[in-house]
C-alpha cells in the first residue's frame, strides 16, 4: 500500500464521528490537518478527549517538546487533553515482577469513536508515526472491544491518574 494509506484510514475514522472520540497515544505530534479535522468534528459537537504523556511521565522526553507545540492548538481546536501522571496510583496495576516500573508510562495507541467503533495498532497516533514509520493497526466495529477500551480511558483520564491540561 501507499505509505499514507494508514494514515489516511486513521482520518477517515476520526471524521465518521458523530458524537464522541477518544484517542489514547503516548506521543502525540499533529500537523495542521489533524487539528482541522479536530476543530471540524468539534465544531459539530463530537466531544473529542486524547489521553498522552506529561512530562513527568514521558520516557522519551525528546519526543515531548514536539507535542507541547501543538499542545495550544489542539486545546483551541476544542479538544480536552489529559496527561498522565507519573505517581498515577494505577501504576501498581503495572508492577508486575520482575518489571518494576519506578513511574507510570503511558503506551496505548488506540482511539474507540462514538462508543462503537475502534482503532488498535503499534503507531502512536499522528501523521509523522503513520507515515514515516512502519507501523500496523486493526480497525474494528465492535461495540464489546470499544466498550473495554472506553473503561480502561477512563480509569487512565480520572483526575488521580491524570491532569486535564487547559489553557490558564
Amino acid at each position: 500500500g501507499r505509505p499514507t494509506q494508514l494514515y489516511e484510514h486513521f482520518k477517515a475514522l476520526l471524521a465518521s464521528a458523530e458524537e464522541d472520540v477518544i484517542i489514547s497515544s503516548p506521543y502525540l505530534v499533529p500537523d495542521r490537518e489533524m487539528i482541522g479535522l479536530i476543530d471540524e468534528l468539534v465544531g459539530r459537537g463530537v466531544r473529542v478527549r486524547i489521553i498522552t504523556h506529561s512530562l513527568a511521565s514521558n520516557s522519551h522526553v525528546i519526543a515531548h517538546p514536539a507535542y507541547k507545540k501543538w499542545r495550544r492548538s489542539l486545546r483551541g481546536a476544542g479538544a480536552e487533553i489529559y496527561e498522565m501522571r507519573a505517581d498515577a496510583p494505577i501504576l501498581e496495576r503495572y508492577r508486575t515482577p520482575p518489571a518494576t516500573p519506578k513511574w507510570l508510562a503511558l503506551h496505548t495507541k488506540a482511539v474507540v469513536v462514538d462508543g462503537r467503533r475502534s482503532f488498535v495498532g503499534s503507531p502512536n497516533l499522528d501523521p509523522r508515526s503513520m507515515i514515516l514509520n512502519t507501523e500496523i493497526g486493526v480497525i474494528a466495529d465492535d461495540p464489546e472491544l470499544a466498550a473495554l477500551l472506553v473503561r480502561l480511558f477512563g480509569r487512565d483520564m480520572a483526575p488521580e491518574n491524570s491532569l486535564r491540561v487547559t489553557l490558564e
